[in-house]
């Protein structure tokens, strides 16, 4: 996979930028893999992430369909003293490349499912099958209130653990 598809949490290259209080690493920045890039980059901001939320989405890489990359990710992220969450793909009534013809309402794609069962928690968003469309702005996107209900189970799925005082700070 090429490194500028990889997309953690809220890490950009502008983050540096913008948040003066972060410490970037940027000497591993630039590899295609993502065990690297989690303990040579990810790993060493300060503050280092409690949590790293990821998926695979819709972007152009498939490093996630592998399953032994899944593997080394899901402890990579161990080893490196966080939390970590795989995110399912949403879905939209616009079909993609990336979505086959299951119907996403039986069964999210089996590569989401073995992922959610390495990582410590699955944040499913395959429900998103039932959003309408006049609330999608494209094959990849939604208007609100699509979001907010991103981050209420978001929120939902991170009060239901306790982040401070279990990892690094």
């Amino acid at each position: 996979g090429d490194i500028n598809n990889l997309r953690l949490g809220v890490i950009n290259s502008t983050m540096s930028q913008n948040h003066s209080s972060v410490e970037l690493p940027t000497d591993t920045y630039n590899t295609n893999n993502w065990t690297a890039f989690i303990h040579g980059f990810v790993s060493k901001l300060q503050p280092k992430p409690n949590v790293l939320i990821l998926n695979q989405g819709l972007w152009n890489h498939d490093d996630f369909l592998d399953p032994a990359v899944q593997k080394s990710v899901a402890d990579a992220i161990t080893s490196a003293g966080m939390i970590s969450i795989y995110k399912t793909t949403t879905y939209s009534h616009k079909k993609t490349a990336k979505q086959d013809s299951t119907p996403p309402q039986i069964q999210i794609h089996d590569y989401e499912r073995n992922f959610c069962k390495l990582v410590d928690y699955c944040l499913d968003l395959s429900w998103t099958w039932i959003v309408p469309e006049c609330l999608q702005a494209d094959n990849a996107h939604f208007f609100e209130p699509v979001y907010s209900w991103f981050n209420m189970q978001l929120l939902s799925l991170l009060s239901s653990f306790q982040i401070l005082g279990t990892h690094e700070m």
